[in-house]
């Protein structure tokens, strides 16, 4: 097998691998700002009960890490079209575990400061909160 076959098989495993890690997104509805950028989403979401990020975390109470809760994050802005690079987190809070299957809320507020996008984001259902913080974006992208 050559090496560019090989990279190939092992890029399509990887991607395969990724769908096995992201969320199923339910339904989400645009909160109205203006003609050329939202205000935000919120977006009906489940964790998956076969997602690969609850694999050893732990045998007797399934939780999914905060990194994976992160990338679900980033995932899903990707999913609506919100594009940028990724310059970090702030205010971070993991307040309540997620479990598998499990329906929850992700809202995502848009806010524009200097130059860079502020995603406000909160994870939650009708009992309490599992998590919020801030992303911030630079070069940000609202694509169709």
């Amino acid at each position: 097998m050559s090496s560019a076959a090989a990279t190939t098989l092992m890029i399509q495993s990887v991607s395969a691998r990724r769908v096995k890690l992201q969320p199923k997104i339910l339904g989400r509805d645009p909160i109205p700002l203006n003609d050329s950028w939202p205000q935000g989403f919120s977006i009906d979401m489940q964790a998956p009960l076969d997602s690969l990020w609850f694999d050893g975390h732990f045998s007797d109470f399934q939780l999914l890490p905060g990194v994976a809760q992160l990338d679900w994050l980033i995932y899903t802005l990707e999913a609506i079209g919100v594009k940028g690079r990724f310059v970090g987190f702030d205010r971070l809070k993991f307040t309540r575990p997620l479990t598998p299957g499990i329906c929850f809320k992700l809202e995502l507020n848009f806010h524009i400061k200097k130059q860079h996008l502020l995603v406000k984001f909160h994870l939650f259902d009708k009992q309490s909160s599992f998590a919020k913080g801030v992303l911030l974006l630079a070069e940000a992208r609202l694509e169709a």
